[in-house]
């Protein structure tokens, strides 16, 4: 669990490089989550509702030929976030 704690520290209420006005993980608010509206694919609208370039919102993650996770991944991971996002 040791080796997670950096990667939390630079996802957890940290501004995406893409939209900053969006942080990757906003605990408790999947909806305000970069990273989460990226795995949705929402994130073209979030970026446009946020002012942030819709061009420079890039791909649904995860990108290449992993893309998309499935429904239960998804959800995974906005139960993790609305619960928290604890590490």
């Amino acid at each position: 669990q040791t080796c997670a704690l950096p990667i939390y520290g630079t996802l957890v209420n940290q501004p995406s490089a893409e939209c900053s006005a969006l942080d990757f993980v906003t605990p408790g608010d999947s909806s305000a989550s970069w990273l989460f509206r990226k795995i949705e694919g929402t994130h073209v609208a979030a970026a446009q509702a946020a002012g942030c370039s819709t061009a420079a919102a890039g791909a649904q993650m995860p990108i290449g030929g992993f893309c998309c996770l499935t429904a239960d991944q998804i959800q995974l991971v906005k139960d993790w976030i609305d619960q928290g996002a604890e590490p």
